[in-house]
């Protein structure tokens, strides 16, 4: 199913104000809206693409998006309220994690902060940026990129990456996109954060984090309010509020 603005909107709930554009390609969603918001655009956003020629992922890293999958990124702006990327992440997650459920039937897990687990394998990354104009935040964007066939992907991907499989993605964008608007219309709603914890493949499990370079064992404990990961390092508790994770495989 080609991916169609006015298919988008039908779905949506009173979005009037929301701007919706569709790119057969694009070299990032995230860097379009970007582009948009630097350029004085300040009403709410959705593109969508059906493939990228420069995604990215966290850290700079390539995110591969090829034709087919989707991608799409959604920007709203700092009079919601919302003052840190990462309870926007942590809603992003709970409102994909949701979507895609639904729209495959399969349980869908959440690895913190951004990835979407489906069977042990990543089908969707997720980057929140803060748009920044004269040293003050003006937008933020989270970028979301969703696999629907695992064909073609790079051998490093083997075994990491998976698939949802073949869904409608207009009915999939909007129902991200109204979730999402939903949490910036209340950031201060905090009721998604359950889902987010009994959605959590991590919590409980033993996990490697980094820190100036430096591995760390320690024991993930819980999501705070702000969707922090507490964790438990030499019996001492504290609190992630941004990196990366990785969990240990039990052998």
């Amino acid at each position: 199913m080609e991916l169609d603005e006015g298919r988008i909107r039908a779905e949506l709930k009173n979005r009037d104000d929301l701007k919706i554009t569709v790119f057969d390609s694009i070299d990032s969603t995230n860097l379009e809206a970007e582009r948009r918001i630097r350029g004085g655009e300040r009403s709410r956003m959705l593109i969508a693409a059906d493939s990228q020629t420069d995604g990215r992922g966290r850290q700079g890293r390539s995110f591969y998006s090829p034709s087919g999958g989707l991608y799409l990124s959604v920007a709203f702006f700092s009079g919601s309220g919302v003052e840190s990327v990462l309870p926007v992440t942590t809603a992003a997650a709970v409102a994909v994690a949701r979507a895609i459920e639904e729209a495959c039937g399969a349980a869908a897990e959440i690895k913190w902060v951004n990835d979407v687990y489906i069977k042990g394998k990543k089908v969707c990354g997720i980057l929140t940026r803060a748009v920044t104009l004269n040293g003050g935040a003006v937008g933020i964007v989270t970028g979301i990129g969703i696999n629907l066939s695992d064909e073609g992907f790079p051998r490093e991907l083997d075994g990491i990456a998976g698939a949802i499989g073949e869904t409608d993605r207009n009915i999939l964008a909007a129902r991200i996109t109204e979730r999402l608007l939903s949490f910036a219309d209340d950031p201060g709603d905090k009721s998604y954060l359950d889902e987010y914890r009994e959605r959590s493949c991590v919590i409980g499990r033993e996990i490697v984090y980094y820190e100036n370079g430096t591995a760390h064992s320690a024991v993930a404990t819980g999501i705070d309010e702000n969707g922090g990961l507490e964790i438990t390092e030499s019996n001492k508790k504290k609190t992630l509020t941004s990196g990366e994770i990785t969990v240990r495989v039990s052998k």
